[in-house]
């Protein structure tokens, strides 16, 4: 595969590296290209094993997205969340209805920041949490990383993932999971809570310095244990009041982490070797070590992580006594009490704008339309389309067919024992049909109101029956009339496999 990483940290160099040593063209766009050399070195542990070396060379590192981009598979996004909508901008241009963009992680506003790429048709993928626990070595030359023993993503707005599920597990080499919806992404309790937690535990119960830079999780205590389970359980409370979306991935930290009590989570989080070097984001002054505010740390976590997170809870008007206190005490420290991303420029006000916004094709509105014997023998089809996709409705699945006696039970399983059905299963087997699945707002009133009155005599003007239709049952189409209808229609004439979101 052809692969582009953006941006030369720590999980970036390591996916860098460990794609091309796999015989992956790799590219890296990145602000610094003049620091890099071709030829990575890498470090990897695997757990109970000594540390393997190896190198691998890179085809291109550049700053110019279009080169970076060209003819790529995916791209792979490792930028901060404070950085994403200037690098949408800029890269914009070059960026189509091909491009497969992956956010690793995908947590932090992607879905919002990256909107100018995905109008243009780029789809977008998020990583649940990262695939590696990876650190730099020398910036450019070398890092070294630790593989997790699984990954998994979700495709924003219902794209299908079975082809990218399958190219991660070749890129990464461990399984990989799909996860049903990008919301559970976002609401993932990883960084915007676990950061966040261990920073107010720090910074936000007094003012006084710091002797020294302490270590963030090997020093981590029952306070900011405390934070992190009342943080984790708004987060769950927010998955609660959203039943409509499977966001059973969005697993608790109790359960993530195996600790159901605060001593016990501080004793797990101080017990990860892997992270046990990791320093707080502090810088110094003159009176000692103090919280260092443009670390992303603070950047990413508080404004484009925990923020959105109490925004959703507000949204749904779900109690966040936590939440609204660690980003009070944020606001007040760094005086910003702009917010970074507003879910209501996003049209998100309501649980429903929630399921449309994380939903896309499939949240929207679906209907089933049926393109009758009369109409497609007559050649009618392309013109009835054409009413459709005029009036902005997109097609997700269409197939001509010959309905059998069966089949038409199925579908007009309440008109039964009605005089006039033995006349219509007659009619209905005749000849072949088109099916279709239709999407778009409010469709399911709006393509009856295109198709016309049933009795085509009583049809507005310039509505199909009234172009088309012969009588009340040559009546040139049918069109679901609600949304439960619509659902059932729909499973009758297509599989999920042929409605293409």
């Amino acid at each position: 595969m052809k692969i582009c990483i953006v941006g030369g940290g720590n999980l970036g160099t390591a996916m860098a590296v460990d794609f091309a040593a796999k015989n992956h063209t790799v590219n890296v766009l990145t602000s610094r290209p003049q620091d890099w050399q071709r030829k990575i070195f890498a470090s990897i542990t695997t757990s109970g094993e000594p540390a393997q070396e190896f190198s691998a060379d890179l085809n291109l590192v550049t700053s110019d997205a279009a080169a970076a981009f060209d003819s790529t598979d995916y791209i792979f996004v490792t930028l901060p969340s404070h950085v994403q909508a200037a690098f949408a901008e800029k890269v914009a241009p070059f960026v189509n209805y091909k491009t497969k963009l992956v956010m690793i992680p995908g947590f932090g506003g992607a879905e919002f920041l990256l909107q100018p790429l995905l109008k243009r048709g780029a789809k977008l993928f998020g990583f649940t949490r990262v695939p590696y626990i990876a650190r730099l070595k020398q910036y450019g030359k070398s890092v070294w990383f630790e593989r997790k023993p699984s990954i998994s993503l979700a495709a924003f707005r219902g794209k299908d993932t079975t082809s990218v599920v399958r190219d991660m597990e070749k890129l990464f080499t461990v399984p990989c999971a799909a996860t049903d919806n990008y919301l559970s992404i976002t609401l993932t309790p990883s960084n915007p809570v676990l950061h966040t937690s261990r920073l107010y535990a720090m910074f936000g119960q007094s003012d006084s310095a710091f002797e020294r830079n302490e270590l963030f999780y090997a020093a981590w205590n029952d306070k900011a244990s405390e934070i992190l389970f009342k943080l984790d359980d708004e987060v769950q409370a927010i998955c609660r009041a959203l039943p409509e979306v499977d966001l059973s991935d969005v697993i608790s930290l109790k359960i993530h982490y195996e600790s159901d009590t605060i001593p016990a989570l501080t004793k797990k989080l101080r017990s990860i070797s892997s992270l046990s070097k990791i320093l707080s984001p502090m810088k110094q002054a003159a009176d000692g070590w103090r919280p260092d505010f443009d670390n992303r740390y603070f950047k990413c976590d508080f404004e484009f992580g925990l923020d959105i997170l109490l925004q959703f809870a507000e949204t749904l008007k779900l109690p966040s006594p936590t939440m609204n206190e660690v980003m009070t005490w944020y606001r007040h420290k760094t005086g910003n009490f702009m917010r970074a991303v507003k879910l209501s420029d996003y049209g998100i006000n309501s649980a429903e704008d929630i399921y449309k916004f994380y939903g896309g094709a499939n949240s929207m509105q679906k209907t089933l339309v049926l393109i009758k014997p009369d109409a497609f023998g007559k050649g009618h089809a392309g013109a009835i389309l054409k009413i459709y996709e005029d009036a902005g409705f997109k097609i997700l699945a269409a197939k001509v067919m010959r309905m059998t006696p069966e089949l038409a039970a199925k579908h007009y399983v309440e008109h039964i024992g009605r005089p006039y059905y033995p006349a219509l299963v007659d009619f209905m087997t005749s000849a072949p049909i088109m099916a279709l699945v239709l999407c778009g707002d409010d469709v399911i009133k709006k393509v009856r109101e295109l198709n016309g009155a049933t009795n085509p005599a009583e049809a507005a003007d310039g509505t199909i029956r009234k172009l088309y239709a012969e009588d009340k049952t040559k009546n040139a189409v049918h069109a679901s009339d609600s949304e439960t209808s619509a659902a059932r229609e729909i499973l009758i004439f297509f599989g999920a496999y042929e409605i293409f979101d």
